[in-house]
């Protein structure tokens, strides 16, 4: 920190800017909060924070990741979907604010993906195109990103039905194989490799990704990747998957 010597007393001071944090140190504050699962007390941090921001696109980002963090965090349906109310409302606000930035078109499309999985029928549909558009875009300015590929695939899965299923199946599968080689290992992008290969028949190698999926641990507060693996496992129990 700089110091300075006062005209007055000839003492070193610290300067007045050194001592406010910067919103930097905020965020990176808010980041190790997250990281600890500490995403609520994460939250109330941003909503103080919010009066006196100047960059509200990135504080709304910010908020929407905490959001959907939270989310994923939740045991009971209703309190996730809220969360991913929220999380959305801030995504989309920070996306009007600056709709270029890559960064807030991925949590913009976690959220409504999200939310659409979790909605009624109607919902999902008008979620789920709205997804796709967002989704789109995303994909023509970080065509690589793994996220982005997974909920590609995810979202090909979710809303093919038994008419044009296979089609949309077949189209999946060339993304979320590329999920899986950009980043290994995700519980997530595995189980639907394995959903995907099952409706397609391809049982043996359905099995595969859905034990790879079955044997993941999580930690105690990460429910929703719980639900992956238990889905794996359920899977597994099939009678196609016993022979």
């Amino acid at each position: 920190m700089n110091r300075y010597t006062c005209p007055l007393c000839s003492s070193y001071h610290l300067r007045l800017a050194d001592m406010v944090p910067t919103i930097e140190s905020v965020y990176q504050e808010i980041d190790e909060l997250v990281n600890c699962y500490n995403c609520r007390e994460a939250y109330k941090k941003l909503e103080i924070l919010g009066d006196s921001i100047v960059d509200k696109a990135e504080w709304n980002r910010k908020c929407a990741e905490v959001c959907y963090a939270i989310s994923n965090m939740e045991d009971k349906d209703q309190e996730r979907i809220e969360w991913l109310k929220k999380g959305r409302k801030h995504a989309l606000d920070a996306h009007e604010l600056n709709p270029t930035s890559i960064a807030i078109l991925k949590i913009l499309c976690s959220t409504t993906g999200r939310l659409a999985e979790e909605s009624g029928v109607r919902d999902k549909i008008n979620l789920g195109f709205e997804f796709k558009t967002h989704l789109d875009r995303a994909v023509a300015v970080d065509p690589s990103c793994f996220e982005l590929l997974h909920m590609r695939g995810r979202f090909s899965y979710q809303v093919a039905n038994l008419s044009f299923f296979e089609r949309l199946a077949a189209r999946t599968m060339g993304t979320l194989p590329q999920a899986e080689q950009l980043r290994p290992g995700i519980t997530e992008n595995r189980l639907y490799l394995g959903r995907v290969l099952y409706a397609k028949g391809d049982y043996a190698e359905a099995k595969k990704w859905l034990i790879e999926a079955a044997k993941a641990t999580c930690d105690d507060d990460e429910p929703v990747e719980r639900e992956h693996i238990r889905a794996a496992r359920e899977m597994l129990q099939l009678k196609v998957f016993q022979k």
